[in-house]
């Protein structure tokens, strides 16, 4: 397997674990820790991308999607928070919970899975 393919499914797979088994663990520490993490493997991504003399080097944009979908997190819970007055609830495991909720959780696995894949799957055909 291409290590460039790897990495991308490896970058959308581990935001999309750690939003489902995880996301007690993110919601009470405030996910500042993901954010960093993101954010080092961001850096990673762009020196990568900037010193690699590769001609399909779109691939290592990938590295990016972590802090996307930590920030992404960060900011469609606050705006939940600030509508509702409390953390969304994690309806994948547990049903309990508001339509609201449900959709919290919808739009945000879209946007971490769907989004990136489009997006690179559009930057790679301005380079072909």
């Amino acid at each position: 397997m291409n290590v460039a393919v790897l990495t991308f499914v490896g970058s959308i797979a581990i935001p999309l674990i750690v939003f489902t088994f995880l996301r007690k663990y993110v919601d009470r520490n405030n996910s500042v820790w993901t954010i960093i993490g993101g954010g080092v493997i961001a850096l990673i991504g762009i020196y990568i991308y900037i010193y690699s003399v590769e001609e399909k080097k779109y691939f290592y944009l990938s590295l990016i999607i972590p802090l996307y979908a930590a920030l992404l997190y960060k900011i469609l819970s606050y705006l939940f928070l600030k509508k509702f007055g409390r953390l969304p609830i994690d309806t994948f495991f547990d049903y309990n919970g508001t339509i609201w909720d449900r959709l919290f959780n919808i739009i945000y696995g879209i946007l971490i899975t769907v989004f990136p894949i489009y997006i690179l799957y559009f930057i790679s055909k301005l380079y072909n």
